[in-house]
């Protein structure tokens, strides 16, 4: 089967040179912006193909590594000088149809310098094709032991991850959130803060979901439960303005602060609310004391559940007694957390059994690095290739570093459209709370996304969605996913 899947790789790509060099005598032939044009956006499919097998292998040598730069760079240019074009073509289409003087740029002469600018595009993307076709051995001649990495739909339960190893932990906090306060005379008239403390990549929010989405916790804080994301800017004020939306359930155009306070106070009167402040960073008390001054006023029992990686941040919220010091998993635990994800439902093999459980040591109970190997791994059962995540360089890093080496690890497995994808999501601000469809379709209108054999776009970007979330690039959005 291995041999079948190795065979079908080296054809996909001597079909693909054939296709570059046939493309590349095509445009030196051609005369015509326009005609020209369409064959480069022929030729920006067939190098994205191109780009995707390669970066989907294994293991490259460094001769393929440098090609394989050199295509993207390429790829990059051909998406401008399409872009423009269309840009430019658009325009006078538009100036058109809605009967307008048609500007400058128009003009006969103007034309000529359209016309000068493209054509000096095209010339230099095909030279640069000229000079990559000429190692065009290299792209035939890729190594035919390696197996195409497949991008596979995740068919394993959500739901059952997210406890491993932390149901105690979890019954423990919600049971902190739960306690009646009414024999806690420290605790009058005043909100309790508790804290989850933990370095990144052990589930500080996940637990936090879980306990939030608990039924004794939604009992108990039948009236207001609240969810805000801070992150590394602490402004009092717009924490008080997003908090009095969330009571409100619509947006506030207040923006004198004293008002927001004041109906912040209407709003939480009487209430027994439970409001989760995720990943804070801010260390100054006067800060902190701004803000939970404008949270005192709700009714007793209301609590504050914050998480952190500070120590120093949960000492000056008033939460010393109330913090919960969140720990590594279990081996056993990882271990489980990693197969889930990189075996699902199939039969294992018992040499990759060994090698996970070397991998998972490894990883030193850290949830996400765990999952993020594991499915990472779950493309491709190579024995050799699962040997070198073994012996990676990586695994010499402190803890959190190591956590971002598996993540950009990760990254490097994923193909080229989904390195796309989650390369779009860099132009949202940090901590942005990204709408699932609205992100596809801002895909689909990038062309970042396109139908494929019988799948129409919309498909495409929802298997290209989840796949990320599973390798925890959308971290928040997997779990607002799992607990909906």
């Amino acid at each position: 089967m291995e041999g079948a899947l190795a065979a079908a790789a080296s054809r996909f790509m001597v079909q693909k040179v054939a296709d570059l060099l046939q493309l590349d005598q095509k445009l030196k032939a051609m005369t015509g912006i326009k005609r020209k044009m369409e064959k480069l956006k022929e030729l920006s499919t067939i190098i994205d193909k191109v780009i995707q097998d390669i970066d989907s292998r294994p293991s490259i040598d460094d001769a393929v590594k440098d090609l394989l730069e050199k295509l993207k760079y390429l790829a990059y240019d051909l998406e401008d000088v399409v872009d423009y074009y269309d840009i430019k073509v658009f325009q006078k289409q538009r100036s058109k149809t809605f009967l307008r003087p048609v500007s400058d740029f128009f003009s006969s002469d103007n034309q000529v310098v359209f016309k000068s600018r493209v054509g000096g595009m095209i010339k230099a993307i095909t030279e640069s094709l000229d000079s990559i076709l000429l190692q065009k051995s290299i792209l035939q001649n890729l190594s035919q032991s390696s197996i195409r990495m497949s991008e596979q739909r995740e068919t394993h339960s959500r739901n059952s991850f997210v406890v491993i190893g932390r149901e105690p932990e979890k019954n423990m906090i919600v049971n902190m959130l739960t306690k009646d306060d009414d024999d806690d005379e420290s605790n009058h008239g005043t909100v309790k803060v508790i804290a989850i403390v933990g370095m990144g990549g052990l589930g500080k929010t996940t637990l936090a979901q879980i306990v939030y989405n608990d039924a004794r916790v939604q009992d108990h804080f039948a009236s207001l439960r609240m969810w805000k994301v801070v992150g590394a800017e602490f402004d009092p004020a717009k924490i008080m303005k997003s908090v009095l939306q969330l009571t409100a359930h619509k947006s506030v155009e207040i923006s004198e602060i004293d008002l927001v306070m004041q109906d912040l106070e209407t709003a939480l009167s009487g209430k027994r609310f439970l409001l989760v402040l995720d990943d804070v960073w801010n260390e100054d008390p006067f800060e902190w004391g701004k803000l939970k001054a404008a949270l005192t006023c709700g009714a007793r029992g209301s609590k504050i559940l914050v998480t952190t990686r500070s120590q120093q941040v949960s000492k000056i919220m008033g939460s010393s007694n109330t913090t919960h010091q969140l720990q590594q998993l279990s081996q056993d635990d990882c271990l489980s957390l990693f197969q889930q994800f990189a075996f699902g439902d199939q039969a294992v093999d018992q040499k990759l059994m060994e090698i996970s459980k070397q991998i998972v040591e490894k990883c030193g109970g850290v949830p996400l690095a765990a999952i993020s190997l594991g499915s990472m791994l779950r493309g491709t059962r190579d024995k050799t290739y699962w040997s070198s995540v073994l012996k990676s360089e990586i695994w010499q890093l402190r803890d959190e570093q190591k956590v971002l080496a598996v993540l950009k690890w990760s990254y490097d497995t994923l193909p080229l459209q989904s390195k796309k994808c989650f390369a779009f999501g860099s132009l949202f601000p940090k901590d942005y709370t990204m709408q699932k469809d609205e992100l596809i379709k801002l895909w689909i209108s990038n062309g970042f996304v396109h139908s494929e054999r019988n799948f129409d776009a919309e498909t495409v970007g929802n298997r290209i969605f989840d796949n990320l979330v599973l390798r925890s690039f959308f971290l928040l959005a997997l779990l607002k996913m799992i607990l909906m």
